[in-house]
Protein backbone atom coordinates (compact mmCIF):
# COMPACT_ATOMS: atom_id res chain seq x y z
CA UNK A 1 0.00 0.00 0.00
CA UNK A 2 1.36 3.18 -0.79
CA UNK A 3 0.93 6.28 1.99
CA UNK A 4 -0.60 9.31 0.81
CA UNK A 5 1.09 12.66 2.08
CA UNK A 6 -1.21 15.14 2.28
CA UNK A 7 -0.15 18.85 2.35
CA UNK A 8 -0.94 21.17 5.86
CA UNK A 9 -2.58 23.26 3.50
CA UNK A 10 -4.94 20.01 2.71
CA UNK A 11 -5.37 19.46 6.27
CA UNK A 12 -6.27 23.46 7.31
CA UNK A 13 -9.11 23.07 4.62
CA UNK A 14 -10.56 19.92 5.57
CA UNK A 15 -11.14 21.23 9.37
CA UNK A 16 -12.03 24.72 8.19
CA UNK A 17 -15.14 23.23 6.58
CA UNK A 18 -15.78 20.64 9.03
CA UNK A 19 -15.46 23.65 11.93
CA UNK A 20 -18.21 25.27 9.48
CA UNK A 21 -20.61 22.09 10.09
CA UNK A 22 -19.86 19.85 7.03
CA UNK A 23 -20.26 16.17 7.32
CA UNK A 24 -16.67 14.20 6.83
CA UNK A 25 -18.35 13.05 3.32
CA UNK A 26 -19.28 15.94 2.38
CA UNK A 27 -15.97 17.58 3.49
CA UNK A 28 -13.85 15.04 1.26
CA UNK A 29 -16.34 15.94 -1.74
CA UNK A 30 -15.72 19.73 -1.07
CA UNK A 31 -12.04 19.32 -1.23
CA UNK A 32 -12.11 17.07 -4.61
CA UNK A 33 -14.10 19.74 -6.03
CA UNK A 34 -12.09 22.49 -4.76
CA UNK A 35 -8.96 20.43 -6.56
CA UNK A 36 -7.32 18.90 -3.42
CA UNK A 37 -5.75 15.45 -5.39
CA UNK A 38 -6.06 12.85 -3.56
CA UNK A 39 -9.02 14.43 -2.06
CA UNK A 40 -8.49 12.62 2.01
CA UNK A 41 -10.48 9.82 2.44
CA UNK A 42 -12.89 10.04 5.42
CA UNK A 43 -10.57 8.15 8.35
CA UNK A 44 -7.93 10.66 7.55
CA UNK A 45 -10.68 13.13 7.67
CA UNK A 46 -11.67 11.77 11.04
CA UNK A 47 -8.73 11.88 12.27
CA UNK A 48 -7.57 15.53 11.37
CA UNK A 49 -10.88 17.13 12.86
CA UNK A 50 -11.19 14.66 16.33
CA UNK A 51 -7.94 15.06 18.37
CA UNK A 52 -8.96 12.09 20.05
CA UNK A 53 -9.32 9.97 17.03
CA UNK A 54 -6.18 11.40 16.05
CA UNK A 55 -4.34 10.06 19.71
CA UNK A 56 -5.50 6.25 19.30
CA UNK A 57 -4.54 6.28 15.93
CA UNK A 58 -1.01 7.33 16.99
CA UNK A 59 -0.98 5.43 19.79
CA UNK A 60 -1.84 2.30 17.84
CA UNK A 61 0.72 3.17 15.57
CA UNK A 62 3.17 3.17 18.16
CA UNK A 63 1.85 -0.56 19.38
CA UNK A 64 2.43 -1.83 15.97
CA UNK A 65 5.84 -0.40 15.34
CA UNK A 66 6.93 -2.02 18.72
CA UNK A 67 5.31 -5.03 18.07
CA UNK A 68 7.27 -4.95 14.06
CA UNK A 69 10.78 -3.99 15.60
CA UNK A 70 10.39 -7.50 17.81
CA UNK A 71 9.62 -8.97 15.46
CA UNK A 72 12.05 -8.01 12.85
CA UNK A 73 14.56 -7.73 15.42
CA UNK A 74 14.04 -12.07 15.64
CA UNK A 75 15.79 -14.12 14.89
CA UNK A 76 19.05 -11.95 14.91
CA UNK A 77 21.95 -13.86 15.44
CA UNK A 78 21.89 -17.12 17.56
CA UNK A 79 24.61 -19.60 17.93
CA UNK A 80 24.86 -23.41 16.44
CA UNK A 81 23.48 -24.40 20.02
CA UNK A 82 20.64 -21.99 20.14
CA UNK A 83 19.63 -23.52 16.92
CA UNK A 84 19.98 -26.79 18.08
CA UNK A 85 17.99 -26.35 21.13
CA UNK A 86 15.30 -24.36 19.05
CA UNK A 87 15.00 -27.82 17.02
CA UNK A 88 14.81 -29.68 20.18
CA UNK A 89 11.65 -28.08 21.42
CA UNK A 90 10.52 -27.72 17.96
CA UNK A 91 10.98 -32.01 17.91
CA UNK A 92 9.46 -32.21 21.66
CA UNK A 93 6.40 -30.47 20.80
CA UNK A 94 5.64 -33.43 18.28
CA UNK A 95 7.00 -31.18 14.64
CA UNK A 96 7.52 -33.46 11.98
CA UNK A 97 11.27 -33.93 10.97
CA UNK A 98 10.30 -32.48 7.93
CA UNK A 99 8.43 -29.12 9.25
CA UNK A 100 11.03 -28.48 11.83
CA UNK A 101 13.80 -28.24 8.82
CA UNK A 102 11.07 -25.81 6.83
CA UNK A 103 10.66 -23.86 10.46
CA UNK A 104 14.81 -23.76 10.51
CA UNK A 105 14.67 -22.60 6.83
CA UNK A 106 11.84 -19.87 6.98
CA UNK A 107 13.63 -18.60 10.42
CA UNK A 108 17.24 -18.52 8.60
CA UNK A 109 17.20 -18.42 5.46
CA UNK A 110 21.14 -17.69 4.24
CA UNK A 111 21.37 -21.64 5.75
CA UNK A 112 19.10 -23.77 4.69
CA UNK A 113 18.96 -26.93 6.44
CA UNK A 114 17.86 -30.47 4.75
CA UNK A 115 15.55 -33.10 6.58
CA UNK A 116 18.68 -35.13 6.85
CA UNK A 117 20.46 -32.65 8.90
CA UNK A 118 17.32 -32.48 11.16
CA UNK A 119 17.44 -35.50 11.96
CA UNK A 120 21.34 -36.52 12.72
CA UNK A 121 21.55 -32.93 14.44
CA UNK A 122 18.33 -34.25 16.86
CA UNK A 123 20.66 -37.63 17.21
CA UNK A 124 24.01 -36.08 18.17
CA UNK A 125 25.05 -34.22 21.26
CA UNK A 126 26.76 -31.01 19.47
CA UNK A 127 25.88 -28.98 16.94
CA UNK A 128 26.10 -29.99 12.95
CA UNK A 129 28.35 -28.51 10.54
CA UNK A 130 25.71 -26.72 8.54
CA UNK A 131 24.69 -25.12 12.46
CA UNK A 132 28.20 -24.13 13.03
CA UNK A 133 28.87 -23.01 9.37
CA UNK A 134 25.91 -20.35 9.18
CA UNK A 135 26.78 -19.61 13.12
CA UNK A 136 30.46 -19.18 11.89
CA UNK A 137 29.04 -17.15 8.39
CA UNK A 138 27.39 -14.55 11.15
CA UNK A 139 30.90 -14.22 13.28
CA UNK A 140 30.05 -16.14 16.31
CA UNK A 141 31.13 -19.90 17.32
Amino acid sequence: MTTVRHTSRTRARAVELRNAGWSLRQVRELLAAEGYHPAPTVPTLSRWTNPAREEEHRRANRARARGDATTYAWPGVRSAEWRLGRMRALDAAGVSDRDIARVMTLDFPHSPITVDQVKHALRSDTPTLPLRRAAARQGIA
